[in-house]
């Protein structure tokens, strides 16, 4: 339409402004680049704008999202950090491995006392994590002093792992919530608290006085 129009308007009598033909190409061609380049900017224009307005709607709600996540499970940086970490599961955690794990870790006192106890039972029917239990098993029974292990809220994200913290070889103990306020006292061969958390992270700790009681 561009070159009929332009064609005609420098073939009339009245404008004849460029008399050779050459000049009439070369504006004809001109006018049509400028006008292609017009076209392919507005058209440009027309989808950055349509994506522009895509990706930052998006990006709006799963910022949203995002927050709403944080203030719901309130996690900071150190937390976050510490999910990337557990991510990976190590191989303890799997429930076939629990009692293999019980037989290579634990002192030879504390297994026969497990064994011979109702909670050894369904020790092998829990998810052990190598970190918390190797620390805890061998800890727990040699000390006599106050002793933090995790208990956290329950959160229910893509199923629970909760596990039991158990026992005292000997004596009891006196279990102080967070804000240092008396509980309750367990005696030996007793559940001192449950763990429960997305990939084993604490969230808050108990406090737990322990001493000999026997």
């Amino acid at each position: 339409m561009i070159y009929y129009v332009t064609i005609s308007f420098f073939r009339t009598s009245n404008c004849m402004i460029f008399p050779k033909t050459d000049d009439v190409v070369v504006l004809i061609t001109f006018l049509t680049v400028c006008a292609l380049l017009l076209k392919s900017y507005f058209l440009a224009e027309i989808i950055s704008h349509a994506f522009m307005t895509y990706v930052t709607k998006g990006w709006i709600q799963m910022n949203s999202k995002l927050k709403r996540l944080n203030e719901m499970y309130s996690i900071t940086r150190p937390s976050s950090e510490r999910i990337k970490q557990y991510m990976t599961l190590d191989s303890y955690y799997c429930m076939t491995n629990s009692e293999k794990f019980l037989d290579e870790t634990c002192p030879k006192h504390l297994k026969q006392l497990l064994h011979s106890s109702k909670i050894g039972d369904s020790l092998c029917q829990i998810p052990l994590f190598q970190s918390v239990d190797s620390y805890f098993l061998t800890l727990v029974i040699k000390c006599s002093k106050i002793i933090r292990i995790p208990k956290t809220e329950i959160i229910y994200y893509y199923g629970d792992v909760t596990r039991h913290f158990f026992v005292l070889l000997s004596g009891c103990c006196e279990v102080y919530n967070s804000e240092d306020n008396f509980e309750k006292i367990v005696s030996s061969v007793c559940d001192l608290g449950t763990l429960e958390a997305i990939f084993g992270i604490p969230k808050k700790h108990t406090v737990i006085a322990a001493s000999d009681c026997d």
